[in-house]
């Protein structure tokens, strides 16, 4: 990582956090000490093996897992990558619960009250009609779904979060409990929506 305040050469210690999720929900997570994530793949994979023993049968990740190792741990095990090779090309867009593509249109400028001005990238759906999760992920009369996003701001809160505690068992630890207050709040999400769908349909 970058040097610390002292600059004095020294680097401040930290963690390759990598988690696995299934809908909303964290389903697996280890702590690395790797820089980088095509070396954390393999044992990754394997941890989720030896917790659930079973194995996924597609994993979806970024290029940054991609590497000839990596591929073939997957195709060896039955596992259907959809893993894009590094630099497989530059795209920016998010994916929505129904894994459309939310691409990116245009980017606006906000000021805040303190006159403080940022950079707002917007994305938008295609179309959002005849979508079987419409109701629970979009409630707006437009045709397609918007999302608004701070990129600059999202990287200083994600440089804004540490670890509490020290090693890599104990972060392992403290992490176990972020994922599953994580889980809490999307299971209670969840739950809420379909109250309310119930409660609509009485």
């Amino acid at each position: 990582m970058k040097e610390d305040a002292m600059n004095n050469g020294q680097t401040k210690p930290g963690y390759n956090i990598q988690i696995a999720t299934e809908n909303p929900f964290i389903t697996n997570y280890g702590i690395f000490w790797r820089p980088n994530d095509q070396g954390t793949l393999i044992p990754f994979l394997t941890s989720f093996s030896d917790r659930y023993g079973m194995q996924s049968d597609e994993v979806c990740a970024d290029s940054g897992y991609g590497s000839e190792q990596n591929y073939a741990h997957m195709f060896g095990n039955g596992i259907v990558p959809y893993v894009k090779y590094n630099m497989f090309h530059a795209e920016d867009y998010y994916v929505c619960p129904m894994g459309r593509h939310i691409h990116h249109t245009r980017d606006t400028v906000s000021k805040s009250d303190l006159g403080y001005v940022s950079v707002i990238s917007v994305y938008r759906t295609e179309s959002c009609e005849g979508c079987p999760l419409r109701g629970i992920c979009y409630k707006g009369k437009a045709p397609y779904r918007e999302i608004d996003v701070n990129h600059q701001a999202d990287e200083y809160k994600a440089e804004a979060k540490r670890f509490r505690l020290k090693s890599n068992a104990k972060v392992k630890i403290e992490f176990g409990l972020v994922a599953l207050a994580h889980n809490l709040r999307k299971y209670i999400a969840v739950e809420r929506m379909r109250s309310k769908a119930v409660s609509s349909c009485l």
